[in-house]
This record gives structure tokens, C-alpha cells and sequence, in this order.
């Protein structure tokens, strides 16, 4: 289970803590952490303070490894609360639990309308507004086909798993698709 040629497990296996073999090193942005993951659910009300019935409550809390995704935590948050009779119509949450299957998912498993902004591109074409962007390209997933803003059909289509998650690579002529 070598990572990068260095003889070191992947970081999610790799042990950082003689008293914990559970916990784990884990950063989102700039904050660093050895441990676990707290996901807190809640109930809210669009109502000024003043004139609400009842204060928001915690209605669930669920740990995780720190190395999980938020996203892949969300459907057992959802079936803990289905199970208490909890479920909200509306989960409010950061972009970090946002992938269309589970925007898709959570209405038609649990009717709940997840609210969430979704994850902006941030490959070095879109941050440095040089080349074409993801969201340029238009993509035929029957005909395994990606055209690119210049009118250019991919070259090749390579179904690939990348740390254990299915994906597709994509590549084009030299020449096409050039800015």
C-alpha cells in the first residue's frame, strides 16, 4: 500500500496516534487536525429570534473518521434521522456534502431538498481564467464523447478509478482546443 514510492501507507491508513489507532491527520483549508470528524445536525426556523415558539435543537451528531468526505457521511445522517422520525424537508449544508447523486438522492430516498451551494471549479484553467474550464465542455455520455468549446470531439475516453472512485479521463488533439 505504498502512496508515493516513499514505502508509507496512504493517509488513511497511516497511523498518528499511539493512544487512538483510529484517529487520523486531516486538513479542510487551512486548518489541520489529528482526530475525527463531528457532523451536528439541527433544527432552524426562518423567523427573527424575537418571534420564534421553540429554540433550535440538536437533533443529531455523528462522528467520523477525519479522513471521510462530508459527502459520504450525509446518507447516514439522513437514515439516523429517518429512523427518529426527524427528518427535516430541508437540509441546510456547506458545499462540502454537495454531489448531484446525493442533490438527487436525498428527495427521492428520504424528501429532503438539500440547500447547498454547489463546488466551484477549481482547476488552474478556471482560477487563472486561461484555457477552458470543465464546465466549457459539453459532454455526450452515451456516445462517450466530449466536444470542447472550439468545436472539437475528444480523442479518447478512458474509464478510469482514481482513489477508489470511478472516473472518466478525456484528452484531445494537440492542436485542438486550443484558446
Amino acid at each position: 500500500t505504498d502512496e508515493g514510492g516513499d514505502g508509507r501507507p496512504p493517509g488513511h491508513l497511516r497511523l498518528s496516534s499511539p493512544y487512538d489507532t483510529d484517529a487520523r491527520w486531516s486538513a479542510k483549508r487551512d486548518i489541520f487536525w489529528n482526530g475525527y470528524k463531528l457532523h451536528i445536525s439541527e433544527t432552524c426556523t426562518s423567523a427573527p429570534e424575537a418571534a420564534r415558539t421553540h429554540p433550535n435543537l440538536i437533533t443529531n451528531v455523528a462522528t467520523t473518521h477525519s479522513t471521510l468526505p462530508d459527502s459520504k457521511a450525509l446518507d447516514n445522517i439522513h437514515h439516523t434521522l429517518q429512523q427518529r422520525g426527524l427528518l427535516p424537508d430541508e437540509h441546510y449544508l456547506d458545499s462540502a456534502y454537495a454531489t448531484a447523486e446525493l442533490i438527487q438522492g436525498s428527495v427521492k430516498t428520504y424528501g429532503i431538498a438539500l440547500i447547498t451551494p454547489v463546488l466551484l471549479d477549481t482547476s488552474r484553467q478556471a482560477k487563472g481564467q486561461t484555457g477552458f474550464a470543465a464546465a466549457d465542455f459539453t459532454i455526450d455520455w452515451d456516445a462517450e464523447k466530449a466536444t470542447c468549446p472550439a468545436g472539437h470531439t475528444s480523442a479518447t475516453w478512458n474509464p478510469v478509478v482514481s482513489e477508489g472512485i470511478p472516473k472518466t479521463v478525456v484528452s484531445f488533439a494537440a492542436l485542438d482546443c486550443i484558446p
